[in-house]
């Protein structure tokens, strides 16, 4: 059976790994790819670049996901909504540990909803401290339970 996910600019309705076009009409397919190529070009950190577009970060993405069934196990343990997971979060950011860019006790499956949510939570310092326990206590809950 297929797994569905919502786009998160328009809500239109797809399947778990493809992208929506839709832009919301607020950009244009060569404006948005050109934001993101200047961005790429001036502000993003090098080595992260070149690691998520690297096959190792691939294979772990997908083999995190796949242990996590998909599921946005954030909204689950928080709301107890089951959304599907199409993003793999880094509890602790690879600026602050490049070493456990792999280590999947560090990574947890999140819709892209969540996500955004975590990353607004984290600019606050203290904040970004309980929840990081808290995803890993979720990653923790959830992988221990199916004897991962």
């Amino acid at each position: 059976m297929p797994i569905y996910k919502k786009c998160p600019r328009c809500g239109r309705r797809l399947l778990v790994g493809n992208t929506c076009d839709c832009f919301c009409g607020k950009f244009s397919r060569r404006t948005y790819e050109s934001r993101h190529h200047e961005y790429d070009t001036t502000s993003r950190d090098k080595r992260a670049k070149a690691f998520y577009d690297s096959a190792e970060w691939l294979e772990t993405r997908a083999d995190v996901l796949a242990l996590d069934d998909y599921t946005d196990l954030y909204a689950l343990a928080t709301t107890g909504i089951v959304l599907a997971a199409d993003t793999v979060h880094h509890i602790i950011p690879l600026r602050e540990d490049y070493s456990r860019r792999c280590d999947r006790s560090n990574l947890i499956s999140l819709s892209a909803q969540s996500h955004s949510t975590i990353e607004q939570i984290y600019k606050d310092p203290a904040a970004k401290i309980e929840l990081q326990r808290q995803l890993a206590a979720i990653v923790e809950r959830h992988r221990g339970h199916r004897g991962v």
